[in-house]
């Protein structure tokens, strides 16, 4: 350690430690994932303070790029998204204080997966001929209890 006492020696470089960034726009929290339909998803959050206005992104995971739009009073937003596909979400709160912008930080980041939705039990009665109405796969000898179909088959 190098102390001022002209005694020799060189100067260290300069550092600077234990200091933090704030801002006054807290950050809004509370991010939840709700299916609103097959293809829709919807994401609600609580105020961070008295914001009125966010920025909200989205993309799917993996993505490098963020989608982002600008939502204002509501604190929920819905966007299209695909089965089977894993998404990140986050917020920033956006808030004008004496006529200065500002903007929170970055919300936690929400990574939600959209699952296949649940469809009704399809129920076989009668004698008619099966093969018409169920995929016939003789594969490794196993009966319809055991085999299991993509949605496209």
């Amino acid at each position: 350690m190098w102390a001022n006492d002209a005694t020799g020696g060189a100067n260290p470089p300069a550092e600077i430690d234990n200091f933090s960034i704030t801002t006054a726009c807290q950050k809004p929290g509370n991010l939840a994932y709700t299916r609103e339909s097959d293809t829709v998803a919807n994401i609600t959050w609580s105020h961070g303070g008295n914001e009125t206005s966010w920025t909200f992104q989205w993309q799917e995971d993996g993505d490098t790029t963020w989608n982002t739009v600008y939502v204002q009073d509501d604190t929920n937003y819905s966007f299209a998204v695909e089965e089977l596909h894993d998404y990140n979400v986050r917020i920033a709160s956006n808030c004008n204080a004496n006529n200065q912008l500002d903007t929170s930080f970055w919300s936690n980041v929400l990574t939600f997966r959209v699952d296949c939705p649940v469809k009704d039990t399809v129920n076989v009665t009668g004698t008619e001929n099966l093969s018409a109405y169920l995929p016939i796969a003789f594969n490794q000898n196993y009966n319809y209890t055991q085999q299991i179909y993509a949605r496209t088959e």
